[in-house]
C-alpha cells in the first residue's frame, strides 16, 4: 500500500474516530499495516472496553443490605396467635376481661405492626374475636330496648285477649 493511500485511509480513520464511529474507523485501520494505526486500534480499544489494567476501573462493590434496628426487628418476629387464643378462653370464662384484655391486645398489636411495618400474625384473628364479643352484647341491649318499648303494647294485647277469653 503506497503512502498516499496510507494517509488518505489514516485520515478517514481519525474523521471517523472523532465522530464516534469507532466500529468503522477499526476496519478501516485493520488494513493499514503502520505502527500509528496500530496505536490508534489500542485507543479504541480502550474507549470501547476499557483498559483492564488501568486503576481508574470500576471496582466491584458488594450489595448494600439495608440495616434494620433491633426494635423493628423484633417487631416483625411478633406473633399475636397466642394472644387471640388467651382472648378466646377469657370470652368463654368471663366476658369483660376477655374484652378488657382483647381491646389492649389489638392496641399493642396495631402500634406493632406499625413498627415493623407489616401485617403480623394473629391480629386479624384479635380484631374478629374483637367484633365477635362486642356484638352479641349490642344485640341483647337492642332486644332489651325493644322489649322495653313494646311492653305496654304487648301488656295491653294479652289484657284484650285475657277479657275476651
Amino acid at each position: 500500500m503506497g503512502t498516499s493511500q496510507t494517509q488518505e485511509k489514516m485520515l478517514q480513520a481519525r474523521d471517523l474516530i472523532k465522530a464516534q464511529k469507532y466500529t468503522e474507523a477499526r476496519k478501516i485501520l485493520k488494513t493499514i499495516d503502520h505502527p500509528k494505526a496500530r496505536e490508534w486500534l489500542a485507543k479504541i480499544d480502550e474507549i470501547e472496553l476499557g483498559d483492564p489494567f488501568a486503576a481508574s476501573a470500576p471496582a466491584i462493590r458488594p450489595i448494600s443490605i439495608p440495616q434494620v434496628s433491633p426494635e423493628v426487628e423484633a417487631a416483625r418476629t411478633k406473633s399475636y396467635t397466642n394472644a387471640a387464643v388467651i382472648v378466646l378462653v377469657l370470652y368463654f370464662l368471663l366476658w369483660l376481661p376477655g374484652l378488657i384484655a382483647n381491646i389492649m391486645y389489638v392496641r399493642e398489636a396495631h402500634q406493632t405492626e406499625k413498627t415493623a411495618g407489616q401485617s403480623l400474625p394473629g391480629v386479624k384473628a384479635l380484631e374478629f374475636l374483637q367484633v365477635v364479643g362486642i356484638v352479641p352484647v349490642f344485640v341483647a341491649i337492642v332486644l332489651v330496648v325493644i322489649s322495653l318499648i313494646l311492653a305496654p303494647s304487648i301488656a295491653a294485647i294479652n289484657e284484650n285477649i285475657i277479657r275476651s277469653l
